[in-house]
């Protein structure tokens, strides 16, 4: 019987079944992140005064997730500003509020999820939209923007938000 090296996956963590080496199963992230927005909705229902600080947490932690500098307040700048457009023109184009809520939650909810992941996507190559936008003086911008992010903006960052650090 031959044994298996270390780090090699055999009969308890066969690739792509989530367990690990002690045979117990890890539960997908998808299950983990929905119990995770069913206690914020806990939470916003019982004090809807918590809506600030769970926003915050959630920008910090796609900020974090995208290095903490200025290439995740870029991305986090242009992923905001990708779906405030996209929510204001779908909002836009209703009839009303309750023709909104009523006859397009599921296409919406749909199409919106479709429309966060291409905003997503668009804002991974935020310098690339910001060369589209102004031409070659998105250099200039860029340079300009790191300095500037460096210098000043990262110390009162970081004295804002200590998780940053």
């Amino acid at each position: 019987m031959a044994t298996e090296p270390a780090g090699s996956q055999g009969d308890s963590g066969a690739a792509g079944d989530g367990s690990r080496k002690t045979g117990k199963r890890r539960k997908p992230r998808r299950a983990g992140r929905l119990r995770r927005l069913a206690g914020h909705a806990r939470t916003l229902r019982r004090d809807p005064r918590a809506a600030g600080p769970l926003i915050r947490g959630a920008l910090l932690e796609i900020w974090q997730a995208r290095g903490g500098g200025f290439y995740g307040l870029g991305y986090l700048v242009t992923f905001l500003i990708l779906e405030v457009r996209m929510i204001g023109s779908e909002f836009a184009g209703s009839d009303s509020v309750a023709s909104f809520l009523s006859s397009q939650l599921l296409e919406y909810v749909l199409r919106l999820s479709v429309l966060s992941l291409v905003n997503a996507l668009q804002a991974f190559i935020w310098p690339a939209l910001l060369f589209l936008v102004i031409g070659f003086w998105a250099v200039a911008v860029l340079v300009a923007g790191h300095l500037v992010f460096e210098r000043w903006l990262r110390p009162w960052v970081e004295s804002v938000f200590p998780e940053l650090r």
